[in-house]
């Protein structure tokens, strides 16, 4: 097992501390791009340092509304299930870059993507298959397509009761 202290030099003092710094930042990445490469994909202690090394490197890039989204989908999954136990300490920022991904790479808009998290979390079947913006993402048409569905079968089903109720009513003017 092969241990990578992040930002080593923080934590020293001394003379030539600059080119300390500089050298040992230097080698702390190579150090650790080396154990990433070496590393097994399904190792759980790889993965963590993986995501440390996303998060520190800035891979992730979010803007805070992005964030907000990601918090949004944290409170919707909470509602439903008030003790769900999250995976992953930066599940937030992972989620961020998600709603990032689906605003750039698939060009939807916030509120787009807002409003299928909603239908997702109030649907009897997919609230429990969604609980995270990568699942989201990946059934993201498939979740608006039966949206739109139910939107639109909802419509019928208030245009044929309001033909009814107009029907019912021209019965009884004619009755009388």
């Amino acid at each position: 097992m092969v241990i990578t202290i992040i930002n080593w030099e923080l934590y020293q003092s001394g003379a030539g501390e600059k080119s300390t710094k500089e050298s040992t930042k230097k080698n702390t990445k190579k150090t650790l791009k080396r154990h990433i490469q070496e590393c097994n994909k399904n190792d759980k202690e790889c993965k963590k340092i993986q995501e440390v090394n996303n998060i520190c490197s800035g891979k992730y890039k979010f803007s805070e509304r992005d964030k907000e989204l990601a918090l949004y989908l944290e409170s919707l999954i909470k509602d439903n299930k008030p003790d769900y136990k999250f995976t992953g300490r930066h599940y937030i920022e992972r989620w961020a870059n998600e709603v990032r991904l689906m605003r750039e790479r698939d060009k939807r808009d916030y509120d787009r993507i807002k409003r299928v998290m909603e239908f997702a979390l109030n649907d009897d079947f997919w609230k429990y298959n969604i609980l995270s913006m990568e699942k989201l993402r990946k059934q993201f048409d498939r979740l608006e397509m039966q949206m739109n569905k139910k939107k639109k079968k909802s419509f019928i089903d208030m245009e044929l009761e309001r033909i009814r109720r107009e029907k019912m009513m021209k019965g009884d003017a004619n009755e009388k």
